[in-house]
């Protein structure tokens, strides 16, 4: 095995042993701002960016007048 290999190898780990870092450090935080102060004193990156918001539920009504909701 050559330099370069082991080196990508060693790299693939360190890799590897950060993700699982970050998921963990996601999993046990408080909320997003917690997250993000511990993501950034370890010098992780967020796995897991915030999804986008979610489109507001309106109510439908059926052709009786009955309403539910819909998303």
């Amino acid at each position: 095995m050559g330099f370069a290999t082991t080196r990508a190898d060693a790299d693939l780990s360190e890799a590897v042993q950060q993700r699982r870092a970050a998921r963990t450090v996601v999993g046990h935080s408080l909320d997003l701002d917690d997250r993000h102060a511990l993501l950034d004193m370890l010098g992780l990156t967020d796995p897991q960016p915030p999804a986008p918001p979610a489109a507001p539920v309106k109510p439908a009504t059926s052709a009786h007048g009955a309403q539910w909701w819909t998303e």
